[in-house]
């Protein structure tokens, strides 16, 4: 087991009366997930990730993280957790601060007890596997798109080589194109090394496309934890949460009213609709 969340709450304030968390209860594995967290602003969805890398500690309940517990004491060692699990911020910019792309990348490995020349063998391979040209690597990050600073901040994680990757809206503010890459060589780099990968996003064209799981937060509970299939096929679910259906289905839904189509399950990706329409399509 990877993660593991016991009935756990969370207050940013003891005397608080709102809970961030309510009584959450989840296991991840520790490979071959690719698990997406959804829900409003507010809901608890960031909260959530970064208890699992230890940047928040619960107010009750068990957190057990590869069988080390998270609780906050002093001597609560730190480290082994976040070598296990990795976080990319919403926002590159919060993560990069060296002068060069390649010391950026060689930073987590020489803050985890790496040699220099270790750091850099390992953030060699980072910014390959994430698709770093090497005539980047001697620039300034901060001369960077936002899309290559993004990239640079995932290899950053990377090249610790955790077991779990966390990013909060890592195709937030990126255009269509370098959206795509991106997911691409995330679902690449899960592939290559197994590794389970958890995504915040409000993006339900991206979480249609590229989940295996889903997790449904809502005003601090988890709501629903299931397979993508179940969640868009339940418009009480869809409604009572207030989210939004995939572009293909939206429109999947309009061509069935219009008579144009039929189907017994909704296709959720552009592709499934494609095919549907080519499949089943009128044209007269």
């Amino acid at each position: 087991m990877g993660i593991n969340f016991q009935n756990v709450d969370f207050k940013y304030a003891k005397k608080a009366s709102k809970k961030q968390l309510d009584n959450i209860n989840l296991s991840i594995d520790a490979q071959n997930e690719f698990i997406f967290i959804v829900g409003h602003t507010g809901s608890g969805k960031s909260t959530l990730v970064q208890h699992m890398n230890a940047l928040l500690f619960p107010t009750s309940g068990k957190i057990k993280i590869f069988d080390l517990n998270v609780v906050r004491k002093k001597k609560t060692p730190l480290k082994p957790i976040r070598k296990h699990v990795g976080l990319v911020f919403q926002f590159p910019e919060y993560q990069v601060f060296e002068t060069t792309v390649l010391d950026d990348i060689m930073f987590g490995p020489k803050n985890f007890g790496q040699t220099k020349e270790q750091a850099r063998s390992q953030a060699l391979e980072a910014a390959k596997l994430i698709g770093i040209s090497d005539d980047l690597l001697e620039r300034s990050p901060f001369t960077l798109s936002g899309g290559q600073m993004r990239k640079v901040a995932i290899a950053g994680i990377l090249a610790v080589n955790p077991d779990i990757l966390i990013l909060d809206e890592p195709t937030v503010g990126l255009d269509p194109k370098t959206k795509d890459e991106l997911m691409q060589l995330l679902v690449d780099i899960q592939q290559k090394t197994n590794k389970t990968i958890i995504m915040i996003s409000h993006d339900m064209n991206i979480v249609s496309a590229f989940a295996k799981r889903i997790l449904v937060m809502h005003q601090g509970k988890l709501v629903f934890d299931g397979h993508k299939d179940d969640l868009f096929a339940s418009h009480e679910l869809l409604d009572l949460y207030n989210l939004d259906l995939p572009t293909s289905a939206s429109l999947a839904i309009q061509l069935k009213k219009a008579g144009l189509i039929n189907y017994d399950k909704l296709p959720l990706t552009k592709e499934e609709l494609l095919e549907l329409i080519l499949k089943e399509g009128s044209y007269e």
